[in-house]
């Protein structure tokens, strides 16, 4: 699930701002622990969370299903 961020001469690290936002959505909405998110949900399924962790704080309506049209 994590986006690699390396060169060849240097140790492969992660954008933790990109992985702690996600992992602060999927966890309240999951009730899994920040680890179990990070290493065993895949990228897609923590996207529909992050989606729904959204479309709870739309006020407006403005997050919509797109139509099938």
């Amino acid at each position: 699930m994590f986006p690699q961020v390396s060169n060849d001469s240097e140790k492969t690290r992660f954008d933790l701002d990109w992985l702690t936002k996600i992992v602060a959505m999927v966890c309240p909405i999951t009730n899994y622990t920040a680890d179990y998110v990070m290493y065993e949900c895949s990228l897609c399924e923590c996207f529909y969370f992050c989606v729904q962790f959204v479309r709870r704080k739309d006020d407006k309506n403005v997050i919509r299903r797109r139509n099938t049209d």
